[in-house]
């Protein structure tokens, strides 16, 4: 008999031995499930399992494009967990995937695989408990901490380095995706109730605005409780639910449609105002509480080819979301993305900081994406990471860290401060200490401001600021490097990076500060919100959260030739304002001896579509960055 089959039916037969010995163990004799003879039988074939799990994992073929299913059998919730290892061709597998947060990872529960006694995490064992058939077939699952050898071993590392590339189509050929939000509550079971009952008669989002007005404690359960959970906002249910094509999501043994739950989240995410924000002040947490939107609009984008699908998209749009290990900020993407030839190299995990470095000179030498740089900065950084250049990818988006504006490696170019295509030179020194890329030198900083917080005294501060150094009339005098604009639309635009709601370029009177709160919406805001009342309150929570979050920790800079901008929290006076070939945004570099050291990026009013770049761009010079 071939070792495959061998296997799969020796763990079979242990399966059915360890349901006897639990009968036996329970004493109930009129409920054997096996004759003593067949019994007999069994334990002899349950001696041929295998010795340890190691040995069950050295039999993929991954070459032959095989994977590993568990086949978890019947079980009441608080029985022993039974199962057992299927190696099958990847083409015809069945199986369901399971997408749930490891949690600590501690494992001190057992799961009996082959005979063998396997130990998995808390948070594992609950989810397997409420996900196994009380009775009948056995459920075939695919889970990451078991059907990948997660041993920290030289074949343990081999088979991560093997199927971590392959678990985008892992994801994609499952027969459906399980997202485990975790074990019920007594407000998660009253908002999966509520709403198993209100979506068979839901039309619409005004049924929605309805039943928020009048069901609001049930609303509150759903959004403190169920997304307030980790499993919202983990860097690897991106890939899980991006490349599935139908998820579901289990609460205790309570369930949601993936479309019920995407039209709750759109609700959220559109719908700012509604949420109970009173009580969330770390945008990392609100952007988890919207992070089913995003996943679906993200979705839908990566399916109409609407996103550059490639490794450098991936992760600078999602590197901030949470990780456990810091490679993850890396690996959790590399299924995803349809062009990548990153390495994945689970033995370097102690050496996270170069293989920080090789993604960025990756991105760089192969893409072009100067943006990229931008990712990972601020006083958080490791001191690990020696070359400022590298972006660290662990650094997570909280409240002390502005949002990143939409660079063109994470979003079509909204600026092209450098012309928008890349026209210059590309050198990484082998150790990678040192990046030299070209540019131009555009102004130094002659005054700043402290980090703007997200109120509206900052803004009063970079008033006085410019009307202190320039005169106090001076936002009716011509902005220099945009005469079309005086002082005042320049001030207005800069504080902004001229993106008007909906993070696209402002048109004429368009921007936050140019179109306060108070005033009407424009007509083409959001006209599916029918009620005025609710459209108007949309708008000025979308308004005060642009205005917010663009500002916030950054500072409002005057510059030594006129202009005037917004920079890092961290600059210093000493800090130059360049322009680098590739990049659509100016960037801030500090002298460092005769070489460089990486700051971030800036916005500068009047020179974000090319215009200084496309007078000075025939005398590029070299910017050695260590």
């Amino acid at each position: 008999m071939p070792l495959r089959k061998l296997v799969t039916a020796v763990g079979l037969a242990a399966i059915a031995y360890e349901l006897y010995q639990e009968h036996k163990r329970q004493n109930d004799p009129g409920h054997h499930l096996l004759s003593p003879r067949e019994s007999e039988r069994i334990q002899s074939l349950a001696k041929a399992a295998p010795a340890s799990m190691a040995e069950l994992y050295k039999d993929l073929q991954v070459a032959n494009r095989e994977i590993r299913v568990l086949v978890l059998a019947p079980g009441e919730l608080d029985k022993p967990l039974v199962a057992t290892m299927e190696v099958v061709p990847f083409t015809s597998a069945t199986y369901e995937a399971l997408s749930y947060c490891w949690g600590v990872d501690v494992r001190d529960k057992p799961l009996r695989v082959n005979g063998v006694e396997y130990w998995i995490t808390s948070s594992l064992d609950i989810a397997l408990r409420h996900l196994r058939p009380r009775e009948g077939l056995p459920r075939r699952l695919w889970i990451d901490a078991v059907c990948i050898d997660q041993a920290r071993t030289e074949e343990g590392r081999a088979d991560k380095k093997a199927q971590l590339p392959r678990m985008g189509m892992i994801y994609n050929n499952a027969k459906k995706v399980i997202a485990w939000l975790g074990p019920s509550t007594k407000d998660s079971e009253d908002a999966f109730q509520f709403f198993s009952s209100f979506f068979r008669t839901c039309t619409d989002i005004s049924d929605l605005n309805r039943s928020y007005d009048t069901e609001r404690a049930r609303w509150q359960h759903f959004e403190n409780d169920i997304l307030g959970r980790e499993w919202w906002g983990r860097a690897w249910i991106v890939q899980e639910f991006i490349m599935s094509c139908e998820i579901e999501f289990h609460c205790g043994f309570d369930t949601m449609s993936e479309n019920e739950m995407t039209m709750l989240g759109y609700f959220f995410h559109m719908m700012p105002f509604r949420m109970f924000e009173s009580q969330i002040t770390n945008p990392q947490e609100a952007r988890n509480r919207r992070s089913i939107a995003i996943l679906a609009a993200t979705r839908a984008q990566k399916r109409s080819r609407e996103i550059p699908d490639d490794l450098c998209y991936w992760v600078s749009r999602f590197h901030s979301w949470d990780c456990r290990d810091k490679l993850d900020h890396i690996y959790a993407f590399v299924g995803i993305a349809e062009e990548n030839h990153f390495p994945v190299e689970p033995e370097r995990e102690d050496d996270w900081p170069s293989v920080y470095g090789d993604l960025a000179y990756y991105i760089l030498s192969t893409r072009k994406r100067v943006d990229f740089l931008c990712m990972g900065r601020g006083e958080d950084r490791s001191a690990r990471i020696p070359a400022s250049w590298v972006p660290d990818l662990q650094i997570k988006y909280d409240a002390r860290g502005p949002m990143l504006p939409p660079l063109e490696c994470s979003a079509d170019a909204v600026y092209r401060a450098s012309g928008g295509s890349f026209s210059g030179t590309i050198f990484c020194s082998s150790d990678k200490s040192t990046l030299t890329l070209s540019g131009i030198r555009f102004s130094g900083i002659k005054a700043m401001t402290g980090a703007h917080s997200r109120g509206f005294l900052s803004m009063d501060e970079s008033r006085s600021l410019l009307r202190n150094i320039l005169g106090t009339r001076v936002e009716k005098n011509a902005y220099p490097f945009k005469m079309s604009h005086t002082y005042a639309v320049a001030f207005a635009r800069t504080l902004c990076w001229d993106l008007n709601w909906v993070r696209k370029r402002c048109g004429n009177n368009d921007t936050a500060l140019e179109r306060q709160p108070q005033d009407p919406p424009p007509t083409d805001y959001k006209p599916f919100i029918t009620d005025s009342v609710m459209r108007r309150a949309a708008f000025e929570a979308d308004i005060t959260t642009m205005m917010e979050n663009m500002r916030a920790n950054r500072r409002f800079a005057l510059f030594e030739n006129g202009a005037i901008g917004m920079v890092p929290r961290i600059a210093e006076p000493d800090d130059i304002v360049c322009i680098l070939a590739g990049a659509s945004v100016p960037m801030l570099l500090r002298p460092h001896g005769t070489d460089w050291m990486f700051v971030g990026e800036c916005y500068v009013h009047g020179i974000m579509d090319g215009e200084f770049w496309s007078r000075h761009c025939r005398n590029l010079i070299p910017f050695r960055i260590v």
